[in-house]
């Protein structure tokens, strides 16, 4: 018996995602650095001022941090 499996599209969106964000790694190591530096308290204060958006930490469990 021969049954085509369907897999899950966010499963699928998400390896399409990470394969081709492996070609960019080394700019998103340096996004990720920025944004852990802009997270200090300090940082975070200046920051503030400027806008409401807050620095987002990258998390490879977290699908939706990357995209």
């Amino acid at each position: 018996m021969q049954v085509l499996l369907a897999g899950c599209a966010s499963h699928r969106l998400n390896r399409a995602v990470q394969q081709h964000l492996t070609h960019n790694e080394d700019d998103l190591a340096a996004v990720q650095d920025l944004m852990t530096k802009l997270r200090t308290i300090k940082q975070s204060a200046k920051l503030r001022f400027k806008t409401t958006l807050r620095p987002v930490i990258r998390q490879d469990t977290r699908w939706g941090s990357n995209f």
